[in-house]
């Protein structure tokens, strides 16, 4: 028992220490799991101190006046700079070491030799270095990794006194650095460089010394449809190309205006700032705040491709090319060229209208990617006392970086409104919009009036054949103008200042298309409707559209045209029909490369949106209203043949550009020069040779579901069988050999047969008709009042078989044909008799 006893007591106290030494080790797993947790939930940097760049900032500037403070002694540092996301983390492949340079070239506004970039906001500091602006000069704005992940710029940090600071201040999304010089009066005054941030609402600056580091940070930008900050827009290979000019200096003796026009055709002063601009409209005959004819003028034709200004003839002017302003000499001072491999545009998913609307979206210009950025966000600017109409638009200012109010940016769904500093506006661009076009049918497209509409400022100029159409020329306010190629009118409309008017295109005797081209001396070289007020169906053309923003005041811009847009450099191939009938029929078509003596096998082609190859003997199809465009830009020549026209249709008509001249025959082409800057479109009609034939069938007076049977018999006009229409086993057999068709009808019932030759001899019979009274009827008009009956099938045709229950009479021969008549006509008679006897019978008691 004692032992029994002992063993128990030996237990427990095993127990007791087994359970303290799993106290002990549930106590440290519960810690290490605490403390990996935690350091698991720690915000992660991935920032990695040995991937940084060189920050370079540099003073060029040796003129002893501004010589440099002894205390640091240097003009020269190389700063650590680190590219990071939003997370903190590297991104080793956008990252490159970059320099400030501050030199006596850099300054445009006053004589501190040490600015670079503007002036700060009310002008604070002078020579201070808006950072924003140096990320965009030096390309850093956007960046693209090798895995195709696209970054925008968000804000720079910079590690001063102890910690990162952001640059994000209370006057807006960027950041300030800046050389001293010895004239500038500050608390320090041994110091070369300095810099600011915003630690609340204070304003700290701080010396820039070998050991401030950087941080440019990037928030990721996902392109195209899944982005939350952009919307995707057409690329340029689609045929419309567009340019983009920033102008600088906006004197006359240097920048955009040291070209050669001076005072005539000059970029004014802002409104906004007459305490330092002295409120001078720098030409007021291009200030058209009223719409005066005296707005800015430019020629009725282009010259070498580009407006001239139009003296009107003023003395000592001469009408001078704005091709300086658009990109003729990509060194002309104070212009900056861009060439967008993408487009403002998107196209309205409703009408298939392209559009850009600054009320809609913002765009920023990407200078590195060369590329319009247009976001899912409209942004608006400040609102003026003095014009408050104008202001309840957005604005549309590519070469100005937005910034909320805050100093941050937000997307489209919280609704913000972004505001700017008037100082931060890049207030002075040009673009210009080129594309080719064929005339649709009518001037119609999709059934609607063909337009091309816009609606902003400041000067607009729309050329079509290097002919001016739409003249919006001037500083104004928001200006609207349509041209309609469907009736050919051309229209505008101000609003400025709360006034609204209507003001014709250009002078008063341009009133639509036609008239533009009188105006020009071109009528003779495009061919007209028979109205002369709109171009001919088909014909080919060019718009050539061009816009400057010069008022300095307000920006705004509206394009939207529903024109069926041909790619440069390309034959567009085009299938249409005439008659009433659609078979559903694909025609075959050979391109023919005649310059190599080839067919062009296996050369890629689009229909709509869809791309497609030609087969290995240069052959391809189209149906109905299909089109086929081919981008050929090698200088060669081409023709383009119908090798089949199908089976209910024959080769009608060619024609290139709306000229049947351009064709061999009705199916082949001449042969057509391809160059960078043509483009054709081949139509090929086809006259429909066949018809339909409808067969209704009515009963009446008897069970509706008995089915009557047909047999129709085909031949052409000499008597010979027809062999070829469209079969269609569900709804009637076709036996080719003896051109016969049949089918059956129940009450109610229809068939339609499809692609009888046109003026066939159609015998149409219903073969199980007794006990019935049968006729044939079209339109009300007999055809046949029997069960047989013939047709010519000139057209599309119906007829309707009907079947009433006849009485049925005993089958008898000879005489007793004349018993049954007989005595049916004794039953007729019976009444009459009755009647007479019953007469006589009333007489005689009379005359008893």
């Amino acid at each position: 028992m004692k032992d029994v006893q002992s063993q128990i007591l030996k237990l427990r106290k095993l127990s007791k220490r087994k359970k303290i030494g799993y106290g002990i080790f549930g106590v440290l797993s519960s810690v290490v799991a605490f403390f990996t947790v935690y350091f698991l939930m720690l915000p992660a940097s991935a920032l990695d101190p040995s991937i940084k760049y060189k920050f370079t900032l540099i003073d060029t500037y040796n003129d002893a006046t501004y010589a440099w403070k002894d205390g640091m002694g240097n003009r020269e540092f190389e700063l650590d700079l680190y590219f990071v996301d939003m997370s903190d983390n590297n991104i080793t492949s956008i990252g490159r070491d970059v320099r400030l340079e501050i030199g006596s070239g850099q300054n445009q506004y006053n004589d501190d030799p040490y600015s670079f970039g503007y002036v700060p906001i009310n002008n604070k500091e002078a020579g201070t270095t808006r950072g924003l602006n140096f990320i965009e000069n030096d390309n850093l704005l956007y960046f693209e990794t090798s895995t195709g992940e696209k970054y925008e710029f968000d804000h720079a940090e910079v590690y001063a006194n102890g910690a990162w600071r952001s640059y994000k201040t209370d006057q807006g999304r960027h950041w300030d650095i800046w050389c001293q010089n010895a004239s500038q009066t500050d608390t320090k005054t041994d110091y070369g460089w300095r810099g600011e941030y915003v630690d609340g609402n204070t304003v700290v600056k701080f010396d820039v010394d070998a050991t401030t580091k950087f941080k440019f940070v990037y928030k990721l930008v996902r392109y195209g449809e899944d982005s939350e900050y952009t919307v995707p827009t057409l690329d340029s290979s689609l045929g419309i190309s567009f340019g983009l000019y920033d102008y600088s200096g906006t004197n006359n003796a240097t920048g955009v205006n040291a070209n050669g026009l001076y005072n005539y055709f000059s970029f004014r002063s802002s409104q906004l700032d007459s305490e330092k601009y002295g409120a001078v409209h720098i030409n007021p005959d291009t200030d058209a705040d009223g719409y005066t004819e005296n707005h800015a003028s430019v020629l009725p034709n282009l010259s070498n491709g580009y407006p001239v200004f139009d003296c009107k003839g003023v003395s000592g002017c001469t009408n001078t090319s704005l091709g300086y302003l658009y990109g003729e000499n990509v060194n002309a001072s104070g212009v900056t060229v861009y060439n967008p491999t993408n487009t403002l545009l998107q196209i309205d998913p409703n009408d298939g209208y392209y559009y850009y609307d600054s009320d809609l979206n913002a765009v920023d210009y990407d200078t590195y990617n060369e590329r319009f950025m247009v976001r899912s966000y409209r942004e608006k600017g400040y609102t003026l006392a003095k014009e408050p109409l104008e202001h309840t638009h957005s604005e549309f200012y590519p070469f100005t970086y937005w910034i909320h109010s805050d100093g941050t940016k937000t997307n489209s769904t919280t609704g913000a409104t972004y505001n700017y500093e008037v100082d931060e506006l890049n207030n002075w661009f040009g673009m210009t919009m080129q594309f080719s076009f064929n005339m649709p049918k009518n001037g119609l497209v999709n059934d609607e009036d063909m337009i091309f509409s816009f609606s902003g400022d400041d000067d607009v100029w729309v050329f079509i054949d290097n002919v001016l159409v739409l003249d919006l020329g001037g500083t104004h306010g928001r200006v609207t103008g349509t041209i309609n190629f469907k009736t050919g009118v051309v229209s505008s409309q101000l609003e400025w200042n709360g006034k609204t008017g209507t003001v014709e295109a250009g002078t008063a005797k341009v009133t639509n298309i036609y008239e533009a081209f009188v105006e020009a001396g071109e009528v003779e070289n495009v061919d007209w409707n028979e109205d002369k007020t709109t171009f001919a169906n088909y014909s080919g053309h060019t718009v050539k559209f061009f816009y400057l923003e010069r008022g300095a005041a307000v920006s705004n811009c509206k394009i939207r045209f529903n024109i069926p847009v041909i790619p440069s450099g390309s034959i567009s191939v085009q299938k249409e029909l005439e008659g009433t009938n659609d078979y559903d029929e694909s025609y075959k078509f050979l391109i023919y490369d005649k310059t190599n003596e080839q067919a062009l096998a296996n050369q890629s082609y689009k229909i709509g949106d869809n791309t497609y190859n030609t087969d290995e003997n240069g052959y391809f199809t189209l149906k109905k209203q299909q089109k086929a465009t081919f981008i050929l830009t090698n200088d060669n020549e081409y023709y383009i043949e119908e090798i089949d026209s199908g089976s209910f249709a024959e080769s009608y008509k060619c024609s290139v550009n709306g000229k049947e001249t351009g064709c061999e025959n009705t199916s082949k082409t001449n042969l057509i020069t391809i160059d960078p800057e043509s483009s054709y479109l081949v139509l090929f009609t086809n006259k429909v040779t066949a018809s339909n034939l409808t067969i209704n069938k009515v009963v009446s007076g008897t069970d509706e579901d008995e089915t009557f049977n047909f047999k129709l018999t085909l031949k052409d006009s000499e008597g010979n069988i027809i062999n070829k229409i469209k079969e269609n086993p569900e709804e009637y057999l076709f036996d080719s050999d003896n051109g016969i068709v049949t089918f059956s009808l129940k009450n109610g019932e229809n068939v339609v047969i499809e692609g009888i030759p046109t003026g066939a001899k159609i015998n149409i019979e219903e073969i199980n008709s007794e006990g019935f009274t049968t006729y044939m009827k079209e339109n009300d008009i007999y055809v046949s009042n029997k069960a047989k009956g013939e047709i010519t099938l000139n057209a599309n045709r119906n007829i309707t078989v009907y079947n009433v229950v006849s009485v049925l009479l005993p089958e008898t021969g000879g005489i007793g044909t004349i018993i049954v008549m007989l005595t049916g006509l004794i039953l007729m008679l019976i009444p009459f008799v009755y009647k007479f006897i019953t007469y006589l019978r009333i007489k005689s008691r009379e005359i008893k």
